[in-house]
């Protein structure tokens, strides 16, 4: 088996994963992908940066990918059928294994470890927090004007929208933990123990 070079974050929101990823990218010394495949996706897809940007993570209702077709550029071309947001979807799919094969990276989040399912050199990471330390995290850290409650119920909605994402393009269920080759909880320590933890490991697994 190939040494694992490519890690994929998969978060909760409020956890601090992504924080966690940007760190474990620096340390590693590896490029660091998040809201950047979305510009990188808009210029391969002729899709909009602005429009992609409002579609994240918004699944349509109408098809819902149950075809489980193969997000190739071909199908991004010719099938004119599919909703915005599942074009959006087949685009970022596209940046995603086009970044993968240009080298180790961290890639935050869209699914990138389903999409990279099939990768051998691949590490896929869960990360999340009791729903109290996210509540506290998003009200001091992402939006200090935001209350308790209003922390709470924003947690609930990207939660929400997260777990519909991936229910809507992919065939297994977003926290699943045999999803992931480590899970970890962010409240356990602090974020730099966390990323160096993650160095060993990525460096140790093969």
């Amino acid at each position: 088996m190939s040494e694992k070079r490519i890690v994929t974050i998969s978060r909760q929101y409020g956890s601090g994963g992504r924080y966690i990823g940007r760190l474990l990218a620096e340390k590693l010394g590896i490029p660091f992908y998040d809201k950047d495949i979305i510009h990188i996706a808009a210029k391969e897809s002729g899709l909009s940066a602005e429009i992609m940007e409002k579609m994240e993570e918004s699944s349509s209702t109408r098809y819902l990918f149950m075809q489980r077709i193969s997000s190739d550029e071909e199908t991004l071309q010719t099938n004119m059928s599919y909703s915005v947001p599942d074009l959006v979807y087949l685009a970022e799919s596209k940046a995603i294994r086009q970044i993968a094969e240009q080298g180790p990276c961290v890639i935050v989040g869209r699914c990138a470890d389903y999409i990279l399912r099939d990768r051998d050199d691949v590490l896929h990471v869960f990360i999340g927090a009791p729903f109290p330390k996210r509540i506290e995290r998003v009200a001091t850290v992402y939006n200090t004007e935001l209350t308790t409650a209003e922390a709470a119920e924003q947690i609930m909605q990207v939660d929400k929208r997260r777990r519909r994402y991936r229910r809507a393009y992919t065939d297994d269920k977003w926290s699943r933990a045999d999803n992931y080759h480590i899970t970890l909880d962010s409240s356990l320590m602090a974020a730099e123990d966390l990323a160096d933890l993650l160095v060993e490991f990525v460096k140790k697994t093969k």
